[in-house]
């Protein structure tokens, strides 16, 4: 109940309209209340200059279930939540009292924007230089670094392994665009919230480019701040004040932590797999093709981006829409705008010019309709995708919105947009603006079965209408002499706090509901199952015979931390299955090439002679990936800075960087 709290919330605060307060607190618990109040974060001003309107909300709402605790002599409970709300908020008041807000605020307004943007380019373009291109154009900007928090050590860009060096640069690419957001949708450190802009042909003062560095400090600790925000609002966490200077945010129960940390740590491993390294300095071939895929490329990564989406679609062709677009039609766009932007640093790496349109590709919607079409993309698509990419107050960062419209123009950040992984940009940009995407499941699904069958295992789908009820079953497979029923859903990675509460209170128990109402219907009428595997795969099971046990079995294509089966349903990611299917083995990596295969020991068995269900099942319940990510994992206290108080946290981390797999 405490999850269906939350959400009804959820649904009370957007309901401007109608005053549904009063029913929402008659409905639940205080107990469910607070919980629903702590997941929307309410009564903490995270951000200055709140709404009063979201205020007097959180005010009339505070009041009527104080009434209800009083009632029921629970008020304990108010005052308890009332003083981790009062902590945070001592704890953001002493973030935005920092001296470098009042700094960075005395920038002229009209040069705001672009000096930050050019500052931002500058200090990406050094740090590319000097980790890839061994600092050939040092003589061009000032001594750089990015330094990093490495298992308690700090590391600058020297000490950096590449995939250290590329999740620092994500993280600065993610967290730069909100600066932007900031500036450009609430008009955040202007005089009178009112955003402005200069031309962008206009040399900017470089007292105001260097007083810009400002925001990268700001960045981090905001990151830090907002990150234990959200693990504290969607986890199990509490805060507490020691004394005048000290504020922990503490989990629980350090297995939660790990867990969190071990999903995103799988999840990155095979998102690293795929991308191409930061600038690399190595040029790429280049077709310029108006055939689009996979009949010509544009270029070399855009014939790998093509891969990498059936890959991701599981898909033997890419033969379906987004958005009423064919999904090659979005994999020219974004190769396009990486090309252009590439081709605009390539020109002059460090203009000397200090005037935004030297440092930034300024365009227009027209100019860059007309490049889509030229490149094999129809017009009506091109305008489409256009407003599709641009930047908006929703947006979640520059990832799948890479055009910034400012006035007439459309301006890029070449450093970020020439580097667009446009698979994963293309699915988040497709959740955020809730595209259809059916054909995911059903390619999933095929590629599951294919799996199945070419490791000699009968595997089929089905489906019976009785009584004008439908009855689906993505796949079912018999095993030795148990049966499974499997349900196969193809999600985007959950990997904020949010999406991850979003995915096991809401997503994981609806799908649950699905397997159970499908597995009992079959399981009742085991003939029908019986029937398909022997018309389409040849078995020969005769009416009478019965499994000796059924599973019932959730399948995502998403990464998770291990085995759950709530209800009884086995709950598992596909990379697992796949792992145990064709017996593939932890690789260790350096410098991206692979030195060495290795057996873990408790594998040897399960990867030796053929599956039974006993080897599906324990090989599910403890896997090698997430055995050898818990192995090499470690928590370790951080005690962080945030103004005049210190935020003390937990921080969990990979001992190993270069270790990963085939298969995450």
């Amino acid at each position: 109940m405490k999850s269906s709290a939350f959400y009804e919330l959820d649904n009370v605060l957007k309901d401007t309209k109608n005053d549904k307060s009063s029913a929402f607190i008659e409905k639940y618990s205080v107990e469910e209340i607070l919980f629903a109040f702590k997941v929307n974060g309410f009564g903490v001003n995270a951000y200055p200059r709140s709404e009063s309107e979201k205020s007097n909300i959180s005010l009339d709402l505070h009041k009527k279930v104080y009434a209800k605790a009083l009632m029921q002599m629970k008020q304990q409970l108010i005052e308890e939540y009332d003083l981790e709300i009062k902590t945070w908020n001592v704890l953001f008041e002493d973030f935005y009292s920092k001296d470098q807000f009042e700094e960075v605020a005395k920038i002229n307004d009209e040069n705001k924007l672009y000096a930050f943007l050019i500052v931002f380019e500058v200090y990406m373009r050094s740090l590319n230089d000097r980790k890839f291109n061994n600092g050939k154009n040092k003589n061009s900007y000032n001594e750089v670094d990015i330094l990093r928090n490495i298992n308690g050590e700090i590391k600058g860009i020297n000490n950096l392994t590449a995939n250290q060096f590329t999740d620092a640069v994500d993280y600065t690419f993610q967290q730069a665009s909100k600066v932007i957001q900031a500036f450009i949708f609430y008009g955040f450190l202007y005089k009178n919230n009112k955003f402005t802009f200069c031309s962008y042909d206009k040399e900017i003062n470089s007292s105001d480019i260097n007083q810009s560095m400002i925001h990268f400090p700001l960045i981090d600790i905001r990151t830090v701040l907002f990150d234990a925000f959200e693990d504290w609002k969607f986890g199990n966490y509490e805060i507490l004040r020691h004394d005048e200077t000290s504020i922990e945010i503490k989990p629980k129960d350090i297995k939660d932590l790990i867990q969190d940390k071990i999903e995103l740590q799988r999840f990155e491993s095979s998102r690293q797999t795929f991308m191409c390294d930061f600038n690399s300095p190595n040029k790429e071939e280049v077709y310029l093709s108006n055939l689009l895929a996979p009949n010509g490329y544009l270029d070399k990564r855009e014939e790998a981006s093509y891969n990498e989406y059936l890959e991701y679609f599981s898909s033997k062709s890419l033969d379906f829409k987004v958005d009423e677009i064919e999904i090659v039609k979005w994999l020219r766009a974004f190769a396009i705008v990486r090309y252009v932007n590439r081709e605009f640093i390539d020109k002059v790496m460090f203009p000397e010019s200090s005037k935004p349109d030297k440092w930034l590709y300024v365009s227009t919607i027209d100019e860059w309709v007309k490049r889509f079409v030229m490149y094999g993309i129809d017009k009506k698509s091109a305008k489409r995708i256009c407003n599709r990419l641009k930047f908006k107050r929703n947006s979640i960062d520059w990832f799948d919105a890479p055009f910034i419209e400012i006035g007439e123009k459309i301006i890029t950040v070449p450093s970020y947009a020439s580097h667009i992984q446009d698979s994963l940009a293309l699915m988040s940009l497709a959740s955020k603006e809730n595209f259809n995407l059916n054909f995911k499941g059903y390619c999933f699904e095929d590629r599951i079965l294919t799996d199945l069958n070419e490791n000699q295992i009968p595997a089929v789908s089905l489906k019976r209408n009785v009584n004008n009820e439908e009855y689906q079953c993505d796949v079912a497979f018999v095993l030795g002499e148990d049966m499974f029923l499997c349900e196969c859903k193809h999600t985007v990675q959950p990997a904020t706090p949010r999406k991850r509460y979003d995915f096991y209170n809401r997503k994981i128990p609806e799908d649950i509901n699905q397997i159970n109402r499908i597995s009992d219907f079959y399981s009742s009428n085991i003939v029908y199952v019986l029937e398909e595997l022997n018309k389409q795969k040849g078995c020969r099971y005769s009416t009478g015979w019965k499994p000796r046990r059924i599973y019932r079995m959730l399948l995502y294509s998403c990464k998770i931390s291990g085995k759950f089966d709530p209800e009884g349903v086995i709950i598992t990611d596909y990379t697992i299955l796949a792992t145990l299917l064709y017996k593939r083995l932890p690789t260790i990596y350096k410098n991206g090439e692979p030195i060495r295969q290795f057996i873990p020991p408790k594998m040897k068995g399960v990867f030796q002679g053929k599956l039974t269900t006993n080897k599906l099942l324990n090989f599910i319940k403890s896997p090698w990936q997430i055995g050898l990510q818990k192995a090499f994992t470690e928590v370790e206290d951080e005690r962080v800075p945030i103004n005049k108080i210190y935020l003390h946290r937990k921080k969990v981390f990979k001992t190993i960087d270069d270790f990963y797999a085939i298969s995450k």
